[in-house]
């Protein structure tokens, strides 16, 4: 019968490991291999059961070194691996779940960046408001209203919004012309706006534009500009500007 000292050289040769890989695969120095297979010491039993699973073969038989059962040459490969820092099947479970939490977490963020990109391209479209007059030039008519000489102008200037953006206009300012030069001016604010609105804002909901009507006595004027200044719903800042001759051929009597 084979001394364990020679079962555990031929088992260290037939597996084509030398006595320093041995000794690092059981975490002893290579001298005590060496001492071991010399027959100078013998390791405990514990030490023994890991050469045997190392080795792969049954160093507790008692007669001879026998090969080790199926099951643990693979406890064995995963000890090996282990002290290797190599990865081994009983990883693989763990590295799945970190692939699926990290294809989650990117799924998570491609939405977060798409939800964004749509809000900043929703946010970035400003409210399509104009504005324009009704009627240019507008006609000369004969009213007792109109002073000195009972004749003006009647006109109206027309703002609409084509985009679901709400538009609220502040404030506005009326001017008008003698010529090119401007003799008079009138200040509109919010609240005689919001009179001529259907709402607090105007959007392309509203069943109608919104018309701001005006009349100019003659002879005094010969144009009249209309300035608006405002806000969409967006935050964007808004200033529009139309304007209306006056027609200064009189009226047939």
């Amino acid at each position: 019968m084979a001394s364990f000292s020679e079962q555990l050289s031929a088992a260290r040769k037939a597996a084509g490991m030398t006595q320093e890989e041995l000794s690092a695969a059981v975490h002893v120095a290579r001298n005590t291999i060496s001492n071991w297979e010399h027959g100078r010491t013998q390791p405990d039993l514990d030490t023994m059961r890991l050469l045997g699973q190392v080795l792969h073969v049954d160093f507790l038989n008692g007669d001879a070194a026998v090969p080790v059962p199926e099951a643990e040459k693979k406890e064995a490969l995963t000890n090996e691996s282990a002290v290797n820092g190599e990865s081994t099947p009983a990883h693989f479970p763990q590295k799945k779940k970190i692939i699926v939490f990290c294809a989650a977490a990117l799924i998570v963020i491609a939405a977060a960046i798409i939800l964004l990109v749509s809000y900043n391209a929703k946010m970035s479209k400003s409210a399509e408001v104009t504005l324009t007059a009704l009627h240019d030039p507008a006609p000369m008519i004969a009213d007792p209203a109109f002073e000195p000489d009972g004749l003006g102008w009647e006109f109206a200037f027309v703002i609409t919004n084509g985009s679901e953006v709400p538009f609220k206009p502040q404030k506005g300012t009326m001017l008008y012309y003698k010529d090119d030069s401007v003799t008079s001016n009138m200040d509109l604010d919010y609240a005689f706006l919001r009179g001529c609105m259907y709402g607090d804002t105007i959007t392309n909901a509203d069943p109608a534009p919104v018309y701001i009507n005006w009349g100019a006595s003659y002879p005094l004027f010969t144009s009249v500009e209309l300035q608006l200044q405002g806000t969409d719903d967006h935050g964007h800042e808004i200033k529009l500007k139309a304007t209306v001759q006056l027609s200064q051929e009189k009226p047939q009597e």
